[in-house]
């Protein structure tokens, strides 16, 4: 494996003989793929790595073992776990090398076989058990001839297979949080460097005052947006009780019309069926003061609608409608004129006679 760092980007070479894409052997149903690539912060072991939550992995195969449930790229605030023994592996690594050839040179990489980040009786860990996907990781696989194009001899790893990827190096290793001014005057004085003849505190307190004017702006530019808000919350709220308005208001005109009007008109197509000559007219009287009852409550309506300062074009045009149905209940007059068709003919008689009466009176 090799792994080299240009800018923010981390490019890892992998050549061997296992395929990205797992190996079955009599076993093609259960293959056995690539483990997971972890990294450790500098003067941490695995163990204490993963205890404190500084160990990150790099999940790049379509392993089944792993724990990576978020699909590949790097993963942080990892446990792992060994499957070694799930895939026909070694027990532990002094059993591992007791069976291979380990003479070769940098056999081991960077560090040497004593090194006591190996735990020769331990049962290792080539898997993510779990862990959090890193956001805006960079992670992309590479083609073998994606990474002959970034500088990789695939000859100097060996082996059939060669493939790798690459990924951002903040996805593993925070970038530090800027040093203040006095840190880095310190740590300029302490390599011999003349600070005070860069001129620079000059520029730094020039910049200290634009930046307190621009805050200052900001601040003030705050204060009008949130002015700003307090004025559409309180229109908001004025919405809300007008909402509430037309709705009650509307709610009333169905139930007037519902409740009142609707049998109004059928008491008063009855009452000119049915009620005799001059009984008619105080019937009507009667139905008319029902009549006006309701007008009296279309007003309420309307003062209802009046309160809000804006104008209810829905509820206005509710009230339009129902007063037109109003307008079509009969006055006095019409409903005495309608009632002498349907009148028995002792009643039209009656009608002819009070007629008559009426024109004597005059005369």
């Amino acid at each position: 494996m090799a792994v080299f760092q240009d800018g923010n980007e981390m490019f890892v070479a992998i050549g061997g003989n296992m395929p990205l894409l797992g190996r079955g052997l009599d076993r093609n149903l259960d293959k056995i793929f690539p483990g997971d690539l972890f990294f450790t912060p500098a003067g941490q072991n695995f163990e204490d790595s993963m205890e404190a939550g500084n160990l990150h992995a790099i999940h790049f195969s379509g392993s089944s073992d792993s724990g990576a449930d978020s699909g590949l790229g790097v993963y942080k605030n990892v446990a792992a776990k060994g499957v070694g023994m799930q895939n026909f592996g070694h027990r532990t690594l002094d059993n591992y090398e007791a069976l291979v050839d380990s003479s070769e040179e940098n056999f081991y990489g960077s560090l040497g076989a004593n090194n006591s980040y190996f735990d020769g009786s331990g049962t290792g860990y080539n898997v993510i058990a779990g862990g959090d996907r890193v956001a805006n990781d960079g992670f992309q696989m590479l083609t073998a001839t994606e990474l002959t194009a970034e500088g990789f001899d695939q000859n100097s790893l060996g082996g059939t297979e060669f493939f790798g990827f690459k990924f951002n190096l903040d996805a593993i290793v925070p970038p530090e949080p800027p040093k203040d001014i006095e840190t880095l005057k310190g740590i300029a004085e302490g390599y011999g460097f003349d600070w005070d003849g860069q001129g620079w505190d000059g520029e730094l307190d020039n910049f200290e005052g634009t930046i307190g004017s621009l805050q200052t702006e900001i601040d003030n530019i705050q204060g009008e947006v949130d002015g700003y808000q307090d004025e559409i919350d309180a229109h908001q709220a004025q919405i809300d009780i007008y909402n509430s308005r037309k709705v009650a208001a509307k709610q009333e005109v169905e139930r007037i019309q519902k409740d009142e009007i609707n049998p109004l008109n059928k008491s008063n197509n009855n009452a000119v069926k049915e009620v005799p000559g001059g009984e008619a007219n105080s019937q009507i009287k009667k139905e008319l003061g029902k009549r006006n009852k309701i007008v009296n409550n279309l007003n309420e309506v309307e003062e209802t609608i009046s309160e809000n300062p804006q104008k209810i074009i829905d509820a206005e045009g509710k009230q339009n409608q129902i007063q037109t149905k109003l307008g079509n209940v009969p006055t006095q007059e019409e409903a005495l004129e309608l009632a002498k068709p349907k009148a028995s003919a002792t009643i039209q008689d009656a009608y002819v006679a009070v007629a008559e009466l009426e024109s004597q009176k005059k005369a």
